[in-house]
């Protein structure tokens, strides 16, 4: 993928626009594309949000690796975890329908953090705390938990991720403009709603603490 111009925020909701086909189902590469930016993100929140975007990123290229065995068979998404269950594959900790799982698990953290900061008196702190508690925490045993919490206590301020992300108000002040977060968050949750439906529906979305 090309390294174009623009602020994180900018691109991210630029990438949304290829995300769908016509029929309006979930292609594989724009979609994996979109989460590559996303682990922009996560960058901004601290280098001690390392092994998390490490964890993000590994499931990213699990799922781009698999596409790549088979181009146009897995063209989609969906048709990835598919042909995995229908070869009893999709059960491992390694496989690509796992990796989908935790991915859209992630993505759902940062969506929800993007989303608690409307609130204009959260820190950076509370908001990835809040949205932890959501979106990860259930999924979390003791050692995973206790070590997610030591992450979160190293937060940078709310001041500096939102200069980091972007983009500054137009007419050059301080303030930081909110709105491209809050149209990603808008339009980026409908594709992680269909992700979570489609993996209710086929028992894919695998409860087990780790």
């Amino acid at each position: 993928m090309d390294d174009p111009k623009g602020s994180v925020m900018e691109l991210l909701n630029a990438s949304l626009k290829s995300i769908r086909n016509e029929q309006g189902e979930i292609q594989t590469g724009p979609f994996l594309d979109t989460c590559r930016l996303t682990v922009k993100i996560i960058e901004k929140l601290g280098t001690a949000f390392y092994p998390a975007k490490a964890d993000v990123s590994g499931n990213i290229e699990r799922l781009s690796k698999r596409a790549s065995e088979d181009p146009e068979g897995y063209e989609l998404i969906f048709s990835i975890v598919t042909k995995e269950v229908e070869k009893g594959e999709h059960t491992g900790s390694s496989s690509a329908t796992k990796g989908l799982l935790w991915l859209k698990r992630f993505l759902e953290f940062v969506v929800a953090l993007l989303r608690h900061l409307d609130d204009p008196s959260a820190s950076l702190y509370d908001a990835a705390s809040k949205a932890y508690k959501e979106c990860l925490q259930p999924f979390h045993g003791f050692l995973a938990s206790t070590a997610f919490t030591v992450i979160l206590n190293l937060c940078g301020s709310r001041g500096s991720f939102e200069e980091a992300v972007g983009p500054q108000k137009v007419d050059g002040g301080s303030q930081f403009d909110a709105s491209p977060r809050k149209t990603f968050v808008t339009d980026f949750t409908p594709h992680l709603q269909s992700i979570h439906t489609f993996l209710v529906s086929n028992c894919l979305d695998d409860p087990a603490k780790v």
